[in-house]
This record gives structure tokens, C-alpha cells and sequence, in this order.
């Protein structure tokens, strides 16, 4: 919306915002495509780079045993890369056929040889640019537009029944093909085991020219979207001179104005500098507590790479990214071989550091790697991880002195269980201190590979201490920004530091930040 004013140097400031909201909108699109590019760019890097060691070993075995491979003189080898090459083909049809159905919105990704599936799409297609213009023309409550999206809704759901039947016909014929490989190899068997190693080689080596041809190809459809990307807003001009025009106030009550607001501007910006002075800003701060090595968790601004995202929609695919927010928590696990430590807990300062969100994402970043991870939710005041997990309606650690330990368990996820606070309202030093709380702590031990104790905050909580002294390993979280020094130092005076095995700084601004590009988000001294 352009804007009318009688100074030339206004008019001029809304031409230039203008070009700066079209340029904007055409930069996030094309960030978008960048993104998908560079992507696929690193896939077929890495495949390439795997085709060349492939193709040297192959040449090696060659001259070293002098063997000849070629697929012409051995028939069942050949029928063997055939159905390699049968099987590649199926496994991206059936992973395109799966993504459309966990995510049936865009028709366009699915990449499919079924004609009748091809058909079908080219339908749906066709009812959707229609329901586009009725809804332009006639309004989303016309006769015309609800008959047309009824059909589209039909189409849509036939198109589903369509894609599983397809997904089912596909197994199968990947199901034969693997029974058809196994006897082929089986018929191979007799062949000298350098002549099985050329063999599954060059098998890989096809399989791997067959995906760089897929990624090539959707690397040309990413360019040729990216070529026709216009601005998806319009700007309306109602540049009218106004009716009446505005005269300037007075200078002097201008000139008193701008001095009290600038006074009290000043006032507000040295309470904030007061109140913020006091927390750890950085991580040259965590110095003075003779903490020489913290890792850094970062703001977090999309969900979708969390850990616990990414096991609870079970898309491990997001792995091979390696993005910043999953890579931060599979750091910290790897680096202290969490993954192998029995019994530990999770505690900060003060309530706010983001304790529960660290355990939670923890226990699942272990929970992938195949362990089984149990995580228990032992502030029984506040009971994050009980709402983070839904389970605030069932029985749980407050239960423990009435209840069966089984009965206190519960699957939330792959791999990951949680022990919610409970349903009784008792005092929680009165569950801590008895031999109930050991009890079941041993049970834990014999039935999962890692326990985690996500802890109350240190100060200001009596109970906190009672579990700190069961425990010999730790992980304190604190929070950039948040955490107030002196609280700091008085939590870990309360903890033997040979117990903290681990520092967490939390909600870290990588985009201020030095260790931005850096390859592991950790500082150490």
C-alpha cells in the first residue's frame, strides 16, 4: 500500500520499502529453492565420491586376480544387476508413494510409472485449478463450488485407495525380486570369494548410478521451479493527495516532548542494564565458576529437527541433514558416552533454564540409537515432562509407595518410557527418602539400558538434595540470558563438582555467535 505526503523524502522512504518487501519475498523463495539445492548438490557429492573408491576397488580385484567380469559372459550375473537395478527403482517408487501419504498435499511429488496413478493425479490436478477459480468468482459457500470440491474430496480419496494398492503390488514384486537375488547368489556360491566381493561392488555401483540419475533429474525440476518464482502478493496503489493537510505543531512543545521521553528512555534502558548484568550473558562468563567446558544448545526456531520430533514421526531421514538442533543434543550424548551411563539426572539452578526439555530431547536423541531409554519425571511439584508427555491423568512415581512398580511405566514412544509424578498428593521428601524410591531405582537398572532423572531446580527446593545424594552423575543445565550469577554459584556449591558430569548452556544465539559455522557447537579451554 503506497503512501501520499506532501515531503518528497517520504514518498521516497515508501518507494524504497516497496522494493524492499518484493525483494524480501523473492529471497525467501529462493532460499527455499537454495536450500533443496545444496541438499541434493552434498547427496550426489557423496554418491559421486563413492562411485570413484568402487570403481578403484573393482580395477584392483581385476589385475590382482584377473578376474573378468564382464556381463555378458555370465549370464546370472547380469540377471543379477538387472534386478538390482529393478529393485532400486522399486524402493524410490514405494518411499514416494509413503511420503504423499503422510503428507497428501502436493500431487506433484509423487513419482510413480502407473499410468492409472498418473492419470488420476492429472484429474485431481485439473479439479483443483477449477475449485481455485470458483472460489475466486463464486465464494467457497456457492452450489458450484461445493459440488466441485465433493468431487474433488472423491477423486482425492480414490487417488489414496489407488497409491496403497499400488504400495502393496510394489512389495510384492520387490519381495519376489529379493527371493529371485537370493537364488542367484546362492547359485554363485561356488565362485571364488574375490569374484563375490567384485560381484556385490559392482551391484552397488549400479545401484549408486541409478540414484545419482534420480537426484539429477529432481535437480533440473528445482531449477526450472525456481526460474518461474514470481512475488505471491500484489501491491495496491492509492497514492490520492489527502483532503486535508496537516499543519506542523509547535516547535518548542515538540522540542520539551522529545527531552521527557528521551529522560525516561534512558531510565528504562539503565534498569534493564541493572537487571540483565547479572545473568550469563556468554560463555567467557562460565569461566568464573571454573567451568571450562560447556555445550551449547541452541534457540530453537523449528521444531521439526528436535530430537523428540523427530522420534515421535519416526522421519530418521532428517538425520543425514545434520542440523544444528539434532547434531547439539547428539554431541552432547556422544562426547560422554551418555548412551552407555546407567543412572544419571537432570537439574539447574532455578525453574526456567529449560531443564525438561533438555532431558526429554536427550532421552530421545539416546532412545534412537537403539537403546532402551527410561526417563523418569521426579518433580513432583511442577510435572513438566508428565504434560510434555500427556500422561497427567495416570499413576506414577507418586504412586510408588501403594502401587506395583510395573504399573508406574509407560511406553511414550520407540524405545522411550516415562514415569509420570503420579496421582497421589504426598510429600515428595517422603517418597525420595524411602527404600521404596531404591527399590525401584533397581528395578530400573535390570530392565533398561540408560534411567534419567529429570530433577527439580536445586534452590529454593528441599528434595532436590535428597536425590543428589543417591546419584553420582549429573548434567546441569543453565540458560544464556536467564540464568542469574549468584544462583549459579550457589547451585554448584550445593552439587560435589566431580558428580556434574555434564554443562548445558541453553538457549544459545548461534546468530551473535562466533561458533556459528563451526563444526561442533562446544567451546573448550
Amino acid at each position: 500500500i503506497s503512501l501520499y505526503s506532501s515531503e518528497p523524502f517520504i514518498n521516497e522512504i515508501a518507494k524504497k520499502f516497496k522494493d524492499f518487501l518484493i525483494e524480501y519475498n523473492l529471497n525467501k523463495k529462493m532460499k527455499k529453492f537454495k536450500n533443496s539445492k545444496d541438499f541434493i548438490s552434498r547427496q550426489i557429492e557423496n554418491y559421486l565420491s563413492e562411485l570413484d573408491n568402487l570403481n578403484y576397488k573393482i580395477r584392483q580385484i581385476q589385475m590382482m586376480n584377473n578376474l573378468s567380469l564382464d556381463d555378458a559372459k555370465n549370464p546370472i550375473l547380469n540377471e543379477l544387476f538387472e534386478i538390482k537395478k529393478k529393485q532400486t527403482s522399486l524402493v524410490f517408487e514405494i518411499q514416494s508413494l509413503n511420503d504423499w501419504l503422510k503428507n497428501p498435499y502436493d500431487e506433484n511429488e509423487i513419482i510413480t510409472s502407473d499410468p492409472v496413478i498418473q492419470k488420476a493425479i492429472t484429474n485431481l490436478l485439473i479439479f483443483k485449478d477449477t475449485l481455485n477459480i470458483l472460489l475466486v468468482k463464486f465464494g467457497n459457500s456457492s452450489y458450484e463450488y461445493i459440488s466441485v470440491y465433493n468431487a474433488y474430496k472423491k477423486l482425492k480419496e480414490d487417488l489414496k485407495q489407488k497409491v496403497i494398492e499400488r504400495i502393496k503390488n510394489l512389495q510384492s514384486q520387490l519381495n519376489l525380486l529379493r527371493k529371485n537375488e537370493l537364488k542367484l547368489r546362492n547359485e554363485l556360491s561356488s565362485t571364488f570369494e574375490t569374484e563375490k566381493e567384485a560381484i556385490t561392488l559392482i551391484s552397488r555401483k549400479k545401484a549408486i548410478e541409478d540414484i545419482i540419475t534420480v537426484l539429477s533429474q529432481r535437480m533440473e525440476e528445482i531449477k526450472i521451479q525456481e526460474a518461474e518464482i514470481v512475488p505471491d502478493f500484489k501491491i495496491l496503489e492509492f497514492t490520492e493527495k489527502p483532503y486535508i493537510e496537516i499543519k506542523g505543531r509547535n516547535w518548542l512543545r515538540n522540542l520539551i516532548f522529545s527531552a521527557i521521553f528521551s529522560l525516561f528512555l534512558s531510565v528504562v534502558l539503565v534498569i534493564i542494564k541493572n537487571y540483565t548484568s547479572n545473568v550469563i550473558k556468554e560463555l567467557d562468563d562460565l569461566s568464573k565458576f571454573g567451568i571450562n567446558k560447556a555445550y551449547i544448545i541452541p534457540e530453537i526456531s523449528d521444531e521439526n529437527y528436535l530430537p523428540l520430533t523427530i522420534l515421535k514421526n519416526r522421519d530418521y531421514r532428517k538425520i543425514i541433514e545434520g542440523h544444528i538442533y539434532l547434531e547439539s543434543f547428539r554431541i552432547v550424548v556422544l562426547e560422554n558416552s551418555l548412551n552407555n551411563l546407567k543412572l544419571f539426572g537432570i537439574t539447574s539452578s532455578i525453574q526456567g533454564d529449560g531443564k525438561s526439555y533438555i532431558s526429554i530431547n536427550l532421552a530421545s536423541t539416546i532412545a534412537m540409537m537403539n537403546k532402551n531409554v527410561i526417563l523418569l519425571d521426579c518433580d513432583l511439584r511442577k510435572g513438566d515432562i508428565t504434560e510434555m508427555t500427556g500422561n497427567s491423568k495416570k499413576l506414577g512415581l507418586s504412586d510408588i509407595l501403594s502401587s506395583n512398580f510395573e504399573n508406574l511405566i509407560y511406553n511414550y514412544l520407540e524405545n522411550l518410557f516415562v514415569v509420570p509424578k503420579g496421582l497421589t498428593f504426598i510429600d515428595p521428601i517422603a517418597i525420595f527418602s524411602s527404600n521404596k524410591f531404591d527399590e525401584f531405582l533397581k528395578f530400573l537398572k535390570d530392565k533398561f539400558d540408560v534411567i534419567i532423572l529429570d530433577l527439580p531446580p536445586i534452590l529454593r527446593i528441599a528434595e532436590t538434595k535428597i536425590i543428589i545424594d543417591k546419584l553420582e552423575n549429573f548434567i546441569f543445565v543453565l540458560r544464556i540470558n536467564l540464568t542469574p550469577t549468584d544462583n549459579l554459584r550457589e547451585a554448584i556449591l550445593r552439587i560435589s563438582k566431580e558428580k556434574i558430569k555434564v554443562y548445558i548452556a541453553n538457549g544459545f544465539d548461534l546468530s551473535t555467535s562466533y561458533g556459528y559455522k563451526q563444526k561442533y557447537y562446544y567451546i573448550s579451554r
